[in-house]
């Protein structure tokens, strides 16, 4: 009799000494795989935005500051970043811009780097397409699809269609018009491509986001000038240079400039400038 009324306190026991040793392991084994994926695990939108009740503005910038931490810190310590990333990067600015449709800063930061670093224009586009349809007033979304369009997807049809709509709404920099109607008659891509990290600049307020633009824009100015220095040596010798150094040699440049990437500047067959970084620090198609 006197040991069934101790069998329950044998066991409260055993829960005490036990329990916190299982949930120890519990936890070490949810940081490892926390810390092996790196991203963590993002509740789809249809779920978080009725989830969030009032309180859709904080976890809003709440997970803007989880995606652009985890961005900066994978670009200070230049870690790889393969393609799932890019889904989670555009799973993210998914959820935050359904819990606020007018996040500029949110759709700015995710497609340009779906964009440039991972290649993938049909979410930063889809994006893209989000805003311009939430941000019914901005000039940007439409501005940022038709230099989309025209630098990364070479359709100049759509690019002049988003341009002129992006001139419609008003309130952007006065050369959106002319670029819209000239557009296909524009030879070098780097222009126009000057004129949209400048404007992004202009009108970003990330600190990380300004100074990842400001990186590519220096890169992108460096290879225009380059583009100029070895049309300069064609016409001067009637063929292009056969490597970067040529144009030294002939005193076109004092230096071969260091890319701001890490990689190294080189002549395409048909006269164009590229880098081995690809304007990225990591390569995600590894």
């Amino acid at each position: 009799m006197i040991l069934k009324k101790l069998i329950p306190f044998f066991c409260l026991g055993l829960l005490i000494v036990f329990c916190p040793i299982y949930q120890t392991g519990l936890e070490e084994k949810r940081m490892a795989i926390l810390k092996d994926s790196g991203m963590g695990y993002i509740i789809p939108s249809e779920f978080s935005a009725p989830a969030s009740l009032e309180f859709k503005g904080i976890i809003s910038d709440f997970l803007y500051l989880k995606m652009s931490t985890y961005l900066g810190g994978k670009i200070i310590k230049r870690e790889m970043m393969d393609m799932s990333h890019a889904d989670f990067f555009y799973d993210a600015a998914d959820i935050i811009t359904t819990l606020d449709p007018f996040f500029w800063d949110a759709y700015l930061m995710s497609s340009m780097v779906l964009s440039w670093d991972f290649q993938r224009l049909d979410l930063a586009n889809k994006l893209l397409k989000k805003a311009m349809e939430n941000r019914t007033w901005d000039y940007k979304p439409p501005y940022y699809l038709g230099f989309n369009y025209h630098y990364f997807l070479k359709d100049n049809a759509n690019a002049s269609r988003y341009l002129m709509e992006a001139a419609e709404r008003g309130g952007g920099p006065s050369f959106i018009l002319p670029l819209a109607t000239r557009l296909s008659v524009y030879q070098s891509q780097l222009a126009p491509a000057i004129l949209l990290l400048e404007e992004q600049l202009k009108t970003t307020r990330d600190p990380f986001m300004i100074k990842h633009l400001h990186t590519r824009l220096k890169a992108i100015i460096i290879l225009d000038k380059l583009e100029k220095k070895v049309k300069e040596y064609k016409d001067r010798h009637g063929s292009l240079p056969e490597k970067l150094s040529d144009l030294k040699s002939d005193q076109l440049i004092e230096d071969l400039p260091e890319d701001p990437y890490g990689g190294e500047f080189y002549i395409l067959p048909n006269g164009r400038v590229f880098t081995t970084s690809k304007l990225r620090f990591f390569n995600p198609d590894k």
